[in-house]
């Protein structure tokens, strides 16, 4: 009856939730293994390599978390590694891989901390500059 709690004799039906809600895709298992082989490069931080299997690659398959955290993965690889990189550079990985500003600087903001920490302080003020972070960052 309307108004009535549902006692544990009677089943509770759920409501499934959307593929779109979830980040799931149906993919192809080429597609499947496409998306693996991005995951990786992304993590290594080879964007390039990355790239490439994007454009395979249904645009939803880039909100999935697992590709985002492949991407700040990548992000803090590149500039931990001590490689010259160019702020324009990872912008244009924010770009290509649909990364939220938030999302983006978070992941700044962890590379800053983790060099604040392990003494490369020149490093992290260059890409508090480049990045244009409060100065909070660095203290």
């Amino acid at each position: 009856m309307p108004g009535e709690t549902p006692n544990s004799e009677q089943p509770i039906i759920e409501e499934p939730f959307s593929a779109l809600e979830k980040n799931e895709v149906n993919l192809t298992p080429e597609q499947e293994q496409g998306k693996g082989y991005m995951i990786d490069q992304l993590s290594r931080g080879s964007f390039r390599d990355a790239i490439g299997w994007k454009k395979k690659l249904p645009e939803d398959v880039l909100k999935s978390p697992e590709v985002v955290e492949a991407t700040k993965d990548g992000i803090f690889k590149i500039l931990t590694s001590r490689r010259p990189t160019l702020a324009e550079d990872i912008i244009e990985i924010k770009r290509e891989f649909n990364l939220s500003e938030v999302v983006f600087f978070e992941a700044i903001e962890v590379v800053v901390s983790y060099l604040l920490n392990n003494g490369t302080y020149d490093t992290a003020l260059k890409i508090k500059n480049e990045f244009n972070l409060p100065e909070d960052v660095i203290h």
